[in-house]
C-alpha cells in the first residue's frame, strides 16, 4: 500500500511538473507572438491628411521663380487655396509614396548642373502631426528626397516649418532619404493639376519618375524596417 502511495505521489508531482513546463512554454510562446506583433506593427503610421503646403523656389540662368500652394481637407474633400477641388486619390498617392526610405543621419542632395538650383519644402499635416519633405537636388525629379519626422508638435525647423516624429522614442533622431522617385512622382501629379507652370512635367506625372542610383552606404544598410516597400507601375518605354 505504501509503495502504491509513493508511486501515486510521484506521478502526481511529475504531472504537476509537466503542467508547469507546458504553462511556461505556452507563456513563452505567447510572449513571442506579442513581440512578433509588436515589431511587425512597428511602422510609421499616417492618419487623415488635413493639409499639404508646397513651397518651391528656383534660381536659374534666366532669373528666379517662387511658387506656393496649399491643399486643405474640408469635410473629407480636398481643395486648393484657389478653391479648386483636388481628387483624394492624389492625396493618397502622397501617403503611399513614403516608401522605400533609407535611414539617414545627414541631408542628401544631388547637384549636377550649374544653372538650375531648385528648392522644395513640402509640409504634410495629418491628425497625428506633421511630415516634412525636402529637396535641393537638380537631378531628375529632384532626387533624392529627404523625409523628416520629429517628436513633439510645435517644434520648428530652421526654415520655420513644423516637424513631427511618431511618439515611439526609437524615431526621435531619425531622418530618411529616398532615391526611388516615388515622392516626386506623387507630388508632380498634384502640381500639374494646380498650375500650368508644371506642364513640362505632364509625361513624368503620368508615368512617374525613374529611380536614381542609390549610394553604396545605403545599399549596404538596406531600406528602413519602419516604412513599407514600394510597388510602382512601369512606363511602356521601360518595359521594352
Amino acid at each position: 500500500m505504501k509503495a502504491g502511495g509513493k508511486i501515486a505521489r510521484s506521478l502526481f508531482h511529475r504531472g504537476n511538473r509537466t503542467k508547469v513546463v507546458v504553462i511556461f512554454f505556452a507563456l513563452l510562446g505567447l510572449a513571442s507572438v506579442l513581440l512578433v506583433f509588436h515589431f511587425s506593427d512597428d511602422k510609421i503610421k499616417i492618419n487623415t491628411i488635413e493639409r499639404i503646403e508646397i513651397s518651391y523656389q528656383v534660381i536659374y540662368y534666366m532669373g528666379e521663380a517662387e511658387k506656393h500652394y496649399s491643399i486643405e481637407n474640408r469635410n473629407g474633400e480636398y481643395y486648393s487655396d484657389t478653391g479648386e477641388r483636388i481628387d483624394s486619390t492624389l492625396i493618397d498617392n502622397i501617403v503611399e509614396s513614403l516608401c522605400g526610405l533609407y535611414e539617414s543621419s545627414e541631408y542628401e542632395s544631388d547637384t549636377r548642373y550649374t544653372d538650375f538650383y531648385p528648392q522644395f519644402t513640402v509640409v504634410i499635416t495629418h491628425t497625428g502631426g506633421n511630415i516634412v519633405l525636402r529637396s535641393t537636388s537638380n537631378y531628375h525629379c529632384f532626387i533624392p528626397w529627404n523625409v523628416e519626422y520629429i517628436t513633439g508638435e510645435g517644434q520648428l525647423s530652421e526654415e520655420g516649418s513644423p516637424l513631427y516624429f511618431p511618439e515611439d522614442k526609437e524615431f526621435n533622431s531619425k531622418t530618411y532619404v529616398q532615391y526611388n522617385g516615388e515622392i516626386p512622382s506623387a507630388l508632380l501629379k498634384i502640381l500639374v493639376e494646380l498650375d500650368d507652370y508644371w506642364s513640362g512635367y505632364t509625361k513624368i506625372a503620368q508615368w512617374g519618375c525613374y529611380p536614381s542610383d542609390v549610394p553604396e552606404k545605403y545599399i549596404q544598410q538596406g531600406i528602413s524596417s519602419h516604412v513599407p516597400s514600394c510597388i510602382r507601375e512601369i512606363p511602356p518605354e521601360e518595359e521594352r
